[in-house]
């Protein structure tokens, strides 16, 4: 991912976002056939370079995506737009999730995998058919130093905006995280079969994607209403009573409000409004620095949470992990406030 970045960083300054996204497109269908011909070959290594690939291209695509809405979209149009973005790409995913299982029976698990090249290609091109007429700044570098390896962490840490919110995504990562293993840990104490467990997972994961949806048409409605600071206020607000419920009556129902509610704002509301913070800043700050935020550090952050995981299982405190996360949900809180401070400076400045 690192690697990624860099490349990423080195042409993001020099080149619309539009037209990386479609070179990203083909490099990514590349790659994507070279490990299945490897597969096919007998190299039964490729399945692993397959993972690597899964985990960086889906991430990689959907960040440039979001930077090119920052660029190209004002807060106003975005409060509108967002949410119904965000609605579109949960269909993709219902769409996907549903015609998987029939192709995989009818052609193959393996030989599935191959439409994604379809996928790829029709991205590619509307990334080209829409590259002429898209009103996306691209800044002229002012020396040929300008994209190098630290370029991202000097964007990031020259800036009093980015850099709590750098904390910020590393805090909600952690704690998001934390509620997954105690989740995890609850339905198998509940559910001793697996059947059942996998069965009752399934529900919840339904369940997350039918609110999340409903959420997401409701987004333009409720940045409207409330604007975007309070309603990042208030999701750390909402997700840490739910911690407080389970922490004060640790029962399955309250694992489950937890659970629930923390993935639901994720996918919806809060996607939507962390996006817009990225709007009034400028063109490094929206492409290198979020490339950093959003791409390494939210993996760096995935890692650390498992090693806090760990560590608490090693020094017999896993007892104490919605304690834990109640301490991170209190700075994500106050993170929060400073920046959507921050952020009404900016957008009362913006023209």
């Amino acid at each position: 991912m690192a690697g990624t970045l860099w490349v990423y960083n080195h042409f993001n300054q020099r080149y619309s976002l539009l037209s990386i996204f479609g070179v990203a497109c083909i490099i990514s269908g590349v790659l994507l056939a070279a490990c299945l011909l490897a597969y096919q070959q007998g190299f039964e290594e490729s399945l692993f370079l397959l993972n690597i690939w899964k985990e960086i291209y889906v991430v990689v695509l959907i960040e440039i995506f979001w930077s090119f809405a920052d660029v190209v979209f004002s807060i106003r149009n975005a409060r509108l737009i967002y949410g119904m973005l965000l609605v579109m790409g949960s269909l993709g995913g219902l769409i996907g999730n549903t015609l998987v299982g029939p192709l995989a029976r009818s052609v193959g698990t393996a030989n599935a995998i191959w439409w994604i090249l379809l996928l790829l290609f029709l991205c590619w091109l509307v990334s080209v058919l829409f590259g002429q007429s898209t009103r996306e700044f691209v800044p002229r570098p002012k020396t040929k130093q300008q994209a190098h390896w630290f370029e991202s962490f000097h964007v990031v840490k020259s800036s009093r905006y980015l850099l709590p919110l750098l904390g910020l995504i590393s805090v909600i990562q952690i704690a998001t995280t934390l509620i997954d293993y105690e989740f995890n840990s609850v339905i198998q104490n509940y559910y001793t079969d697996d059947d059942a467990r996998t069965a009752m997972l399934g529900q919840t994961h339904a369940i997350v994607d039918s609110i999340a949806i409903v959420l997401q048409l409701i987004t333009a409605p409720i940045l409207l209403l409330f604007g975007v600071s309070k309603t990042l206020v208030a999701i750390p607000a909402c997700i840490g009573l739910a911690v407080i419920s389970f922490i004060v009556s640790p029962q399955l129902l309250t694992m489950l409000v937890t659970k629930i509610s923390s993935k639901c704002f994720d996918y919806s509301v809060f996607r939507a409004a962390k996006e817009i913070l990225y709007i009034p800043l400028n063109h490094a700050e929206k492409t290198q620095g979020k490339a950093l935020i959003d791409i390494l550090v939210y993996r760096v952050a995935k890692g650390t949470a498992s090693l806090v995981i760990l560590a608490l299982i090693y020094l017999q405190l896993s007892t104490y992990v919605m304690h834990i996360t109640a301490v991170f949900l209190l700075l994500w809180f106050v993170l929060t406030y400073v920046i959507v401070k921050r952020y009404r400076r900016l957008e009362a400045a913006k023209p």
